[in-house]
């Protein structure tokens, strides 16, 4: 610091000043041997006339001996003064460099605090642009897959990865019994689910449901806004801009879970039906929060399965890799190659983007289809 330089120059100072008297000390003990000597040139010499003339000499020879203690005393002190002249500049440095490093910590301060303001709206950017989740319960006797909590999160809420799984209808009675044999038959429906969707006749099935087409295409087509200015809007959007990774990371853990399946690839239909539905869920809560900020979402889970049914198959069948085997159908008298599906987690809203884009281009036509 400022205080403790000054310190360090008076102590050298002072340094300085006894070095000073020291030099006094040996000069007066020099002028006094030359005093002396000259005494004893003086003595060896031959009487001089009178005493006057003694007087003279003696007087002379002080005055040399005065003369150069003078001279050597008055190099001293310019030297010493060119090293305080010199620990001044020196002090004066170390002053400024002090200035300086304080103005760099205010710099360092302050581009810490502008840091953690611009780390601040992003969060909060990110909470707005992120699909959100309930972080209350979801009520299973009044509201089932219809009914959201008041309060959203970023985290993924097992309640909501397991809406998509309950077939509960949002009409169920508060009746325990009726609840209690719901929970019983829960792991036989989802393991029939798991399994649903991978069965080529069902595939074809699908593909050739009118209602089901119309219904993945709506929802590909719509323009429902997802951002307050109103200038990003729709799924494709969603995929495109706001499903960030770790979301993605954490429906594919619970999906992995629930399918008992890789956690880092969609490997099946059935998974790719779950990861969209999910995913479709956390699309329509963007877009209802846009509005209605304050206000619970009602989402209809078997609706929401409904609609991306077909365009989970439509995928499947048109970016899926033939195993080599073939399904004859006896209803369309046709027969069908099965496709296998492979999809990472981190390729996932860059391919979906890029399929759902094609599935508009195409009108979700299919060529294992009637339609």
């Amino acid at each position: 610091s400022y205080s403790e330089a000054n310190t360090l120059v008076v102590h050298d100072s002072a340094k300085q000043l006894s070095a000073l008297e020291k030099l006094e000390e040996k000069v007066m003990e020099k002028m006094q041997q030359k005093q002396k000597h000259n005494y004893e040139i003086l003595h060896d010499t031959e009487p001089f006339s009178d005493d006057e003339t003694h007087e003279n000499v003696h007087i002379q020879l002080i005055d040399e001996a005065s003369d150069d203690f003078n001279e050597i005393y008055q190099q001293e002190i310019n030297k010493q003064r060119e090293k305080i002249i010199e620990l001044e500049h020196e002090m004066d440095k170390l002053s400024l460099k002090i200035k300086e490093t304080e103005r760099d910590k205010d710099s360092l301060l302050k581009q810490k605090d502008d840091e953690i303001a611009k780390l601040k709206k992003e969060i909060k950017e990110l909470k707005e642009a992120q699909a959100v989740t309930p972080s209350t319960s979801l009520n299973q006797s009044g509201s089932g897959a219809n009914g959201l909590g008041t309060s959203f999160s970023l985290s993924l809420n097992q309640d909501i990865m397991d809406m998509h799984n309950n077939n509960s209808s949002a009409n169920e009675t508060d009746d325990d019994q009726k609840t209690t044999t719901s929970s019983k038959l829960s792991v036989k429906k989802k393991s029939q689910k798991h399994r649903h969707y991978d069965n080529i006749s069902e595939q074809i099935e699908i593909l050739n449901n009118e209602d089901l087409k119309n219904k993945s295409l709506s929802l590909c087509l719509e323009q429902e806004r997802i951002s307050k200015s109103g200038s990003d809007k729709g799924i494709i959007m969603f995929f495109t801009k706001y499903l960030k990774q770790k979301t993605v990371d954490q429906i594919f853990s619970k999906s992995g879970k629930t399918q008992k399946s890789d956690p880092n690839y969609i490997s099946s239909a059935s998974g790719l039906v779950n990861v969209l539905s999910f995913a479709t869920i956390l699309y329509k809560v963007k877009a209802y929060q846009v509005i209605h900020s304050d206000k619970r979402p009602k989402i209809d889970n078997a609706d929401i399965k409904n609609t991306v049914k077909y365009l989970s198959i439509w995928i499947v069948r048109s970016h899926g890799v033939k195993t080599g085997n073939t399904y004859y159908d006896n209803k369309t008298n046709k027969e069908y190659p099965f496709y296998s599906i492979k999809i990472s987690k981190q390729d996932f809203s860059k391919a979906i983007t890029q399929y759902l884009k094609e599935f508009v281009d195409k009108k979700g036509t299919h060529i294992d289809s009637i339609l």
